[in-house]
């Protein structure tokens, strides 16, 4: 998963980028949610100056950002795949893998506006790839949390 400078590649016969984009922003006018100013999902230059190795990522990537590095992708994707089916697996739980992707990419919209850089990848993408995470992320905080009550 790569940013993209939507200037970069393009060329007066490009339709390909003219169609992703204003697909995407009328999903995100669809979409009546006021996106906070602030993000969360990049570190501010004055703390990325002080100590920027303090804020990459070294045993877990998680959102597009981070996602497919390699160094991070080839050691925990088994790990994030095998988070998501202990929640698919579960006894209360009663949906499938394709039902959690399909209203994971109804919200891509609202979780795109949160990012400051342009998104190099299709809705279907990006709905996998939060779905995956989302799901990790949920089984790492619920044995966090157990552990912390025992």
């Amino acid at each position: 998963m790569a940013f993209v400078n939507p200037f970069s590649s393009l060329t007066s016969g490009d339709k390909q980028w003219v169609d992703h984009i204003s697909k995407t922003l009328k999903n995100q006018l669809a979409i009546n949610v006021d996106t906070p100013p602030l993000s969360i999902f990049q570190i501010p230059q004055i703390l990325k100056d002080e100590k920027l190795e303090a804020y990459v990522p070294q045993r877990i990537g998680l959102g597009p950002n981070h996602h497919f590095q390699p160094e991070l992708y080839q050691n925990m994707e088994q790990n994030k795949l095998t988070s998501v089916k202990r929640v698919l697996k579960s006894n209360k739980v009663q949906v499938s893998v394709d039902q959690v992707v399909d209203k994971v990419k109804e919200i891509i919209p609202i979780i795109c506006a949160c990012y400051d850089l342009y998104l190099d990848a299709d809705d279907d993408t990006l709905a996998w790839l939060f779905t995956i995470d989302i799901s990790s992320l949920l089984i790492y905080l619920v044995l966090i949390l157990i552990n912390r009550l025992q």
